[in-house]
């Protein structure tokens, strides 16, 4: 029994940090902020939008 609390622990920090990431991170869109970082601007952008905000990204949206 203690091996499934841990295992069911062990899932949900893996859950809780995925949701710091947007999904789209590790297999990013052309016009993903994190595809292409060319300047300061689009740098506070992938902080902002790339992490726990990427529910307010036009582009994850977009591409859901």
């Amino acid at each position: 029994m203690e091996h499934n609390v841990r295992n069911n622990r062990k899932d949900q920090q893996n859950h809780k940090r995925l949701k710091e990431f947007c999904p789209f991170v590790e297999d990013p869109h052309d016009d993903c902020y994190c595809f292409n970082i060319m300047n300061s601007l689009e740098i506070s952008r992938v902080i902002h939008y790339c992490g726990k905000n990427f529910e307010e990204c036009e582009i994850y949206k977009r591409n859901l």
